[in-house]
């Protein structure tokens, strides 16, 4: 809000600063200062994007491009598989933990199917008491190529408090004490610690957690040291003050915890060598290895924390190695892969900006590796349709009790053979194979087969044997002959081949199972972790959701490292030079080509910065190109000066309406709100015909009227007047007291100002004339109305002191000599008088126009051509005998021109003016006498 806030005093200043510039200046370009705003916002972005404000944003552009801005599917799942703890595997096995010895079947199954790495996402940090399910699990794991998790951070007695410089030296004190005797009682250990009152009572809400806690930090430093007791009764000893004393061993409580601290550190002294040795590592006391039989197993290890950098952030990087007080521990996806490809991580060479696996690089920034997701998670995740890579765990517990149902079945079925084939070795007399006739019962020992060859051969062999004998009777299995011995025979092998049968049709399922087990795991890196739901769900914000398992994140982390993908980011300039140039070409298309071309023009540029960059570098060259802030910049700098252009434009609206609507004709007033431009304000030279007017005989009615009803009357002949000027495209500049003052081509050239200017004089006159006809004019003095017209070249814009106090209006000759011609008209008893210039605009306008010839006016050196405009009641003969009058004169034939004014008074006595002004001249001695009429009189 508070950035709005600003960015709208910032432009309301800068649009202050244009306006007072534009007219001081005379600057036309407003767009200029839409462009600065433009440019503001421009730099505003970046100089947040400077500070990291577009971070966030950033991340889910490339969240969107991880999603949507791939063409092909990408999946992990050629050389990865997946065995998931889901929530049918937890249905049929039930509820977690399972014991170990299942774990070890299943592991065993895996191997059978010919995984190549196994890495087991699950955490094996507690022992399984009471069971060999450890020593079974850890048998199976070796041989495995077993790939095993370990933890960091776990929870810990200590918290912020104790990382203080006094808390720090607080434990200390404490871990002395405790290694003066672990089983003394607290407060004898605190007392001698000395811990003020804050720490003993961090201390007593957790005694034996802290005991350990203090047992283990003694543990490591012995070993920083090298002073390791060599076995744990040594450690014990030492723990308890140094000599047993009379303390029988046996009966110490502490012992337990102490055997803990033992093996933990047994455990991570079995998988040290499987870190990178950096002796600036340090781990925490929350650290916790697996087991000392898993550790021994293990092939390699790895960290299975997957921290967000935010709580509640997607999951985005990830750290490839961790710090541990044993050195670099790398992440267990990394772990994973780099085994299965029969490598260390020795063989990985870690830098500041890259971890080098042999030819290829996974680039870091700020530590971690950006995790390269594929278009979709495993074939076979949470669908059955297509592909699979993914099984459940429960599926290879029940292949696995499958396989020990059959061998049992085996067993029986051999047991079973031996029982058939030879009875005489029963105890049970019922065996008999002596028949009532005392004959002996045929049996394999008549066939001449012995006990060994039944150990030996194969169930297909006895199988064959049991076929043969059962030829023998089948045909007569009803006959009432056939003696206890062979009735008993004829059910066992009956019995035999039937359960036979059904352990060949076990076996053959068993086989169809291996086989689908075969093509999911057989030479991957298999995976095994948590993808069930609810209390036990082991899951993480992703761009797949918000419940993504967090094994699918070492998935990634491997498949990249086996595929050797990675996504390279764009170095920082290139984003800065992006978001400057997008931020300008913005500015520069809003200001110039306005809303709506603007729009498509950066619909194009945006489009095609972000398809290019955005989408293509991403998909096909594996960069990652900034888009936040560059699109930010573009977009906000089109927005802020499209809305900049479109205030400025509606204020030049809103001010040239306020200014002209009452000076032009309506369609005038609409070009100029269109084209604000076509306003000349720095003043702007242009062949204009300039209207003065008079009304003659108003000074008579304002002494008559008095008061108000001169200004209503005044009101009303210039409203008229107005009205005609404007719907002749005139612009009114002035109304001064009972005069006026109105120019043509005011905001651009107006080709027909000559004959539109004649017209609207003309149409002057006749409203004037009307007003006076009115019946409530009746009895006033008379009003005439006395008009002069020249054209020239002037300077027309704005003049006095803008933009508070302006006056739009022209500056030249032109304008002078104008007023001059309307003064004159009291000289020549005329009405409308124009210059030469406008006269010949008017050619070919039919208006009729009478030469008076070349005429100085008072105050001009200069003749010009001057024209009288005839009125629609002027008398034919007046003008001609006026004309030819006139030529005499301008041909210096003054003799004939006296007698042609002579006759002209006499015969039009309206002209005595004009015969008055050309006898002036003729009877004045100093009279240059060359033909051209200089008026002595206003």
């Amino acid at each position: 809000m508070f950035f709005f806030q600003s960015l709208r005093i910032l432009m309301r200043r800068v649009l202050g600063v244009y306006l007072k510039l534009r007219y001081n200046t005379g600057v036309k370009q407003f767009r200029i200062f839409a462009i600065v705003f433009g440019c503001i916002i421009t730099v505003i972005v970046l100089g947040l994007n400077a500070f990291g404000a577009f971070h966030s944003f950033e991340d889910w552009t490339i969240d969107l491009r991880f999603r949507y801005g791939r063409w092909e599917i990408e999946d992990p799942g050629q050389q990865i598989a997946l065995v998931a703890i889901d929530d049918p595997s937890l249905d049929t096995i039930g509820r977690w933990p399972w014991k170990r010895s299942l774990l070890a079947q299943a592991t065993d199954e895996m191997v059978r199917a010919g995984a190549t790495t196994i890495a087991y996402d699950i955490l094996f940090t507690e022992p399984e008491e009471g069971t060999t399910g450890d020593q079974l699990l850890a048998n199976a794991l070796r041989q495995s190529n077993a790939v095993i998790a370990l933890s960091t951070r776990e929870e810990s007695p200590l918290n912020a408090d104790w990382e203080t410089p006094v808390g720090q030296a607080q434990l200390a004190a404490f871990t002395t004490a405790v290694e003066a005797g672990i089983d003394r009682d607290i407060n004898v250990i605190i007392a001698q610690a000395g811990l003020n009152d804050f720490y003993k009572s961090k201390v007593l809400q957790r005694p034996g957690a802290m005991k350990g806690l203090a047992a283990w930090l003694s543990l490591e430093r012995l070993r920083d040291q090298g002073k390791l007791p060599k076995t744990q009764k040594a450690f014990n000893i030492l723990m308890l003050g140094g000599s047993i004393h009379e303390y029988n061993l046996g009966v110490i409580s502490e012992l337990t915890t102490l055997e803990g601290v033992w093996k933990r550190g047994e455990s991570w002294r079995a998988v040290e060598s499987k870190f990178v040795a950096d002796a600036t590592s340090k781990g925490t006391p929350q650290d916790m290895p697996p087991i000392l039989l898993i550790a021994q197993a293990a092939k390699a290890v790895g960290v299975s924390s997957a921290e967000n950098d935010k709580f509640g952030e997607k999951l985005r990087r990830i750290s490839p190695y961790f710090s541990s007080d044993y050195g670099l521990i790398p992440q267990f996806g990394l772990a994973a892969a780099l085994t299965f490809q029969g490598q260390t991580v020795k063989d990985a060479v870690l830098g500041e900006r890259q971890l080098q696996l042999n030819e290829f690089a996974i680039p870091i920034r700020d530590g971690k590796v950006l995790v390269d997701w594929g278009t979709q998670l495993l074939p076979g995740y949470g669908t059955t349709q297509g592909r699979n890579a993914t099984v459940g765990m429960g599926r290879l517990i029940e292949q696995a009790r499958e396989r020990a149902k059959l061998e049992k079945q085996n067993g029986r079925l051999r047991e079973l053979g031996m029982q058939i084939a030879f009875p005489e070795q029963q105890k049970d007399d019922q065996a008999n194979p002596i028949s009532k006739t005392g004959e002996k019962v045929l049996t394999a020992s008549a066939l001449g087969k012995t006990p060994e060859w039944f150990e030996k051969a194969s169930l297909q062999e006895i199988k064959t044997e049991f076929e043969e004998l059962w030829s023998l009777y089948k045909d007569n299995v009803d006959d009432p002959d056939l003696t206890q011995a062979e009735v008993q025979l004829v059910a066992g092998l009956k019995e035999w081949l039937m359960a036979e049968e059904a352990m060949q049709e076990g076996t053959a399922a068993l086989a169809s199972g291996d086989m689908e087990l075969r093509n999911i795991l057989g030479g991957k890196l298999v995976f095994v972790g948590f993808t069930a739901t609810g209390a036990m769900a082991d899951v993480i914000p992703t761009i797949f959701g918000s419940r993504t398992p967090g094994v699918l994140v070492h998935i990634a982390m491997a498949d990249m490292v086996l595929n050797n993908r990675a996504l390279e980011f764009a170095p920082d300039w290139i984003g800065t030079v992006a978001l400057i140039v997008l931020g300008l070409v913005s500015t520069l298309t809003a200001a110039r080509f306005g809303a709506g071309i603007g729009a498509c023009v950066m619909f194009f540029v945006l489009s095609a910065y972000v398809g290019m960059l955005g989408v293509f570098a991403f998909d096909q060259g594996e960069w990652i190109f900034p888009m936040a802030a560059p699109v930010t910049s573009g977009l906000g700098a089109w927005i802020v000066t499209t809305v900049a252009v479109a205030v400025i434009t509606q204020r030049e609206k809103q001010r040239v309406t306020r200014q002209f609507r009452a000076r032009v004709s309506p369609e005038l007033v609409e070009m100029l709100a269109k084209d604000p431009n076509a306003l000349s304000m720095g003043g702007v030279e242009r062949e204009a015909t300039i209207l003065f007017g008079d009304l003659a005989g108003f000074t008579s009615i304002s002494e008559v009227l008095g008061g108000p009803a001169v200004v209503s009357t005044l009101n009303l002949y210039m409203g008229a007047m107005t009205k005609e000027l404007t719907a002749r495209r005139a612009y009114v500049n002035k109304f001064l007291g009972d005069g006026i003052l109105a120019f043509w081509s005011a905001f651009g050239e107006e080709p027909e100002q000559g004959r539109l200017s004649i017209e609207a004089a003309l149409a002057c006159q006749k409203a004037v004339n009307e007003i006076g006809k009115r019946p409530d004019r009746q009895g006033l003095p008379l009003v005439s109305l006395r008009l002069g017209m020249a054209t020239g070249k002037v300077v027309i814009g704005d003049c006095g002191a803008p933009p508070d106090l302006n006056d739009y209006t022209m500056i030249g000759d032109s304008g002078n000599l104008a007023a001059r011609l309307e003064s004159a008209n009291k000289q020549f008893g005329s009405a409308i008088l124009i210059d030469g210039r406008t006269a010949e605009l008017s050619k070919g306008s039919g208006l009729a126009l009478l030469s008076l010839g070349r005429v100085v006016v008072v105050g001009q050196t200069i003749p010009i051509d001057l024209f009288e405009v005839c009125l629609e009641d002027d008398p034919t003969s007046r003008i001609e005998v006026t004309e030819t009058m006139v030529r005499l004169f301008t041909a210096r034939k003054f003799d004939e021109c006296r007698a042609n004014l002579a006759n002209l008074q006499k015969t039009l006595p309206g002209s005595k003016k004009l015969v008055h002004a050309f006898m002036d001249a003729l009877d004045n001695p100093e009279d240059l006498r060359d033909g051209v009429l200089r008026l002595r009189a206003k």
